[in-house]
C-alpha cells in the first residue's frame, strides 16, 4: 500500500496484460504477502508479485 500513492488512479489503478486485469487494490489482496519490502528493484517486487499470484491459482 506504500506504493499507492505513485499510482496514477490510486487503489483503483488497473493492471492489464492479455485477459488479465486486476486493480491495485486486489493485486495487495491476493499475492499472497510474500513482498518483502524495501525492494531494490522494480524487478523483483513484480517476481514477488507474480509469484504470490500463481501461489494462490490466479494466474
Amino acid at each position: 500500500m506504500d506504493l499507492v500513492p505513485a499510482l496514477p488512479q490510486g487503489p483503483g489503478t488497473t493492471f492489464e496484460s492479455g485477459d488479465f486485469s486486476m486493480t491495485a487494490m486486489e493485486l495487495n489482496t491476493k499475492a499472497g504477502g510474500q513482498q518483502e519490502f524495501p525492494y531494490d528493484s522494480v524487478d523483483d517486487l513484480v517476481d514477488d508479485i507474480m509469484d504470490g499470484l500463481e501461489d494462490q491459482d490466479y494466474i
